[in-house]
């Protein structure tokens, strides 16, 4: 069955590598085929490569050098012109194989009339003419080893061949090279070329084999890598192109193996859910039920069979065969599952030890504050929620019995010393996972040490100031949540539960003085369309805007309290819970003097303790109330290289300071990729790591967490690399193909707006100049005459850059929700994405 994924990627195909109209197809003078296509074509050969580039495209490669120490006529030197005239690949085959390489490509003859036109026409338009070349078949075998060259294409291309014989298999690299040769200051000439070049092998007898590999590992990371992967077999590599190939099962030989030059790989998504056959009551894991539990001998009832099916699950994993080569690695995987069951009932005998009835008063509150939080969010977006059905997914639950008893103040504070790291996949519920440790922290605080346990208690830093508007507005829903249950009586304290936002500083970000809050708040009022310079658009528990859309004479509109010694939030509605004051911080002052319960930050933001004194507040430094239990930090992955060098050094003065105050802080870390981690948690908080979910010797399967290969729905992931043209000149072609590919293939929403990724804020400058000149130019040239009057001429092209002041922010995310039939729907978002820096 075709999806939209297939359409959408034939669609880039005929437009990148062709042909687009055909088989015989016809391309106008201004736009030659060497331009009109910009991957799967080989140049022709440059008779020396030390010389400099063709003229015409010295200007974009500035050179075709290939490799000096090279022969003229190799294909390795003709894959190494930065215009390439050759592509390969190297498989492996059974000895006994017989291989038969079929190969096709196709020539534009210049000066050619349209095949409506009448060729004798010499006045009628002229242009560039498609021949497909005759197919062309050749048959290998081991009686080729050694070096071997065949004619193909009517002698226009050459098939080299060198057959090897290599830890008892047939190693064979074969190549098509382009014979047209050109001087270096030769003009290259389109029908030199040769376009959509294919080369599929495949075996008339015998089998492909996995190419030999050095069976090396570093450390025991790359081991147990090698050791999940084991049956995700590379079978060929590509030379100047990639390779694809049909096996349908993991580890078993293909059919066939061609050569790619627009590669693709389908990523299935993860199931979080109960597993099949699972041996538990699904009761564990609905939130309400956990909200409403009794006793501790109620909750273990629930908890013990969660847990020993997860114990069944790693003693079926102990019996799997592995090979000798991979005993070392799976020891160790099997030994970090068994600590993680440990953990797991320990976490559980904690939690239900009625010795001390906080911990279990602090689980049921929070698990009802989530409820009302996703309830609320839910409310917001216009959604129904039924309480009974709300359920955690296994992994989230878990992870509360793992981390909980490393924030409790007692001898049973396993964990305490120890960095738990989530790793799960974007979108899996991380936030939830650990949102919900925090509660639990803030109400266990609480309850047990009474006044002293108010103040800040978590401490929750981002790198990006993009993910920390984002999870401001999450993590403020559940404060509210909170803040409530402390109003009925269910929380004590007399300090309210809060959320502080601290990124203030600069014309960027909000205030970091109440005076300029109130200079700030002073010019709103005056604005015809107001601008919120605050962060918070509306309230994040009944979602009314807090700033009107136009100006208001009536203030009470307007849902800011500001003076200049004060600032506050409030709902605009009356009918809100929150309509007296919001539990929401974003002016410095108002941080130091009254320190919130959850302090969001970038974590550049903490560079400003040695030149801050108030920010001791943050710490308990001369206040009657504890430092804070629990750290996390999101997105630890990009904490690395030059910024994390500076952050470990900042991190050792923050456990210092608190360590200061008597405290020693629980550390937890989110990531969606986890190479290095252990080297790189020890480096910045100089504790040991623990993964979680511990990896299983499968990389399909770690018990809460499964690939779902049956599901049709799937991330795709294309290269594209536009070999012989400029970076520019791809970036305009691809963009271009794509964004007209969202109007053309599908009605649907989802690929209506393309986002582009930088590394720099010089390349996303350059992408946002093409993407309202050059891009909407070739939407235009490559568009059909039938759809011209209707094609998209990008009208609405957004960033999300340090351009953006942070106020800004929140704007952009909510105009990347409008649908397509708005008509406002964004066509293109740059987006800067390196280290700090992607949204800074």
């Amino acid at each position: 069955m075709t999806t939209t994924q297939d359409e959408y990627t034939a669609y880039l195909r005929n437009q990148l590598f062709g042909p687009f109209a055909g088989t015989t197809e016809w391309l106008p003078k201004n736009d030659p085929p060497h331009k009109r296509y910009i991957t799967g074509i080989l140049y022709p050969r440059v008779r020396n490569t030390t010389a400099p580039a063709p003229s015409e495209l010295e200007d974009e490669l500035g050179s075709v050098v290939g490799d000096a120490d090279e022969p003229d006529d190799s294909p390795l030197s003709a894959m190494l012109q930065r215009a390439p005239a050759s592509a390969g690949l190297t498989f492996a085959v059974t000895t006994d194989a017989v291989v038969n390489v079929q190969t096709s490509a196709a020539v534009y003859h210049p000066d050619a009339p349209p095949p409506s036109e009448d060729p004798s026409d010499k006045r009628g338009p002229k242009g560039f003419l498609r021949e497909p070349l005759t197919t062309e078949s050749v048959h290998l075998s081991d009686a080729n080893v050694g070096d071997s060259a065949h004619a193909i294409f009517d002698g226009r291309a050459e098939l080299r061949v060198r057959w090897r014989r290599i830890a008892g298999f047939g190693v064979v690299t074969v190549s098509i090279i382009n014979n047209a040769e050109m001087l270096p200051s030769d003009w290259l000439q389109p029908a030199d070329c040769l376009y959509q070049v294919k080369m599929d092998i495949s075996c008339v007898s015998g089998e492909f084999r996995q190419p030999p590999v050095p069976d090396v590992a570093f450390d025991i990371e790359e081991s147990v890598l090698k050791l999940r992967y084991r049956n995700h077999c590379a079978w060929a590599s590509g030379h100047s192109t990639s390779v694809t190939w049909d096996a349908i099962l993991d580890g078993c030989p293909p059919n066939r193996i061609a050569i790619e030059f627009l590669p693709f790989s389908d990523v299935h998504p993860f199931s979080a859910g109960i597993r099949e056959g699972a041996n538990f009551n699904p009761q564990v894991l609905a939130i309400q039920a956990l909200a409403k539990v009794e006793n501790g001998a109620e909750l273990r009832s629930l908890l013990d069979p969660f847990v020993a099916d997860h114990r069944a699950w790693v003693d079926s994993q102990r019996r799997i065969q592995i090979d000798a080569c991979h005993q070392e690695a799976f020891a160790a995987v099997l030994n970090d599952l068994e600590q993680q069951i440990n953990r797991l009932q320990n976490g559980i005998d904690i939690l239900c030890d009625e010795s001390d009835p906080h911990r279990l008063a602090a689980f049921r509150h929070a698990n009802a504050a989530m409820l009302d939080q996703m309830e609320r969010s839910a409310h917001r977006e216009d959604r129904s929620l039924d309480r009974s059905k709300v359920r955690w997914r296994p992994f989230q639950l878990a992870f509360q019995l793992l981390a909980m008893p490393g924030v409790l103040e007692s001898a049973d504070g396993d964990g305490r010393d120890l960095v738990d790291l989530i790793w799960f996949p974007t979108g899996g519920g991380k936030t939830e996972a650990y949102l919900l440790l925090a509660a639990f922290t803030i109400i266990y605080r609480r309850l047990h040490f009474g006044e002293q346990g108010q103040g800040t208690c978590v401490l929750s830093r981002y790198t990006l100031r993009l993910l920390t508007s984002q999870q401001f507005e999450r993590t403020a829903t559940l404060v509210c949540a909170l803040e409530r249950m402390r109003r009925l009586g269910s929380i004590p304290g007399n300090d309210i539960i809060d959320i502080g936002l601290w990124i203030g500083g600069g014309e960027h970000s909000s205030p970091n003085t109440h005076k300029q809050a109130f200079e700030a708040y002073g010019k709103m009022l005056e604005e015809t369309r107001p601008v919120n310079r605050f962060m918070l658009v509306e309230c994040p528990w009944c979602g009314c805007a807090i700033i009107p859309s136009r100006q208001e004479d009536d203030r009470t509109r307007y849902g800011i309290n500001c003076t200049a010694t004060s600032f506050s939030f409030r709902c605009p509605d009356s009918g809100c819970d929150f309509h007296d004051r919001l539990p929401i911080q974003v002016v410095d002052e108002g941080l130091y003097a009254q320190p919130p319960t959850i302090l969001l930050a970038t974590i550049d933001k903490f560079a400003r303790l040695p030149w801050e004194a108030r920010s001791r507040s943050f710490f308990g430094i001369g206040q009657n109330v504890r430092s804070p239990d629990l750290v996390i930090q999101d997105e630890l992955h990009l904490i690395s290289g030059p910024l994390g060098t500076i952050a470990a050094i900042y991190e050792a003065a923050i456990d210092v300071l608190i360590q200061h105050s008597g405290g020693s802080p629980k550390y937890v870390a989110a990531t969606a990729t986890i190479r290095g981690a252990t080297d790189q948690a020890r480096r910045l908080y100089g504790r040991d790591v623990r993964l979680f979910p511990a990896s299983g010797p499968n990389a399909n399967d770690s018990y809460y967490m499964t690939i779902d290969k049956t599901n049709a729905v799937s991330r795709r992931y294309m290269g594209i690399m536009g070999q012989g043209h400029s970076p520019l000149t791809n970036t305009v072609h691809i963009m271009a193909a794509m964004v007209d590919a969202g109007q053309v293939v599908t009605d649907s929403d989802d690929y209506w707006t393309l986002v582009a990724y930088h590394n720099s804020r010089r390349e996303l400058g350059k992408t946002m100049t093409l993407a309202r000149d050059d891009i909407p130019a070739r939407i235009q040239l490559i568009c059909t005459e039938d759809r011209q009057k209707n094609r998209r001429t990008c009208e609405s092209v957004v960033e999300l850059s340090g351009n953006l002041k942070s106020y800004q922010v929140p704007k952009v995310l909510s105009a990347l929700k409008l649908a397509r039939q708005t008509g406002e729907a964004v066509d293109v978002v740059g987006v800067i994405c390196i280290g700090s820096r992607c949204g800074k």
